[in-house]
């Protein structure tokens, strides 16, 4: 299984989870803090994105 890491701005449209997760690849995307109503997600593999940016 794969994972999509995206910044918090992308905010993670359910039609993008929907598609993620038909791919069987898992949607690490944390809602706006503003949003009523919050999604879990992995926060530990949240903190791996910035690994990734830097290093590519």
């Amino acid at each position: 299984m794969g994972a999509l890491l995206a910044a918090r701005a992308d905010d993670g449209a359910q039609r993008v989870l929907d598609r993620l997760k038909q791919a069987d690849c898992q949607g690490v995307i944390p809602l706006k803090t503003n949003r009523t109503e919050q999604r879990p997600y992995d926060r530990e593999m949240y903190k791996w994105r910035h690994l990734i940016v830097e290093n590519s």
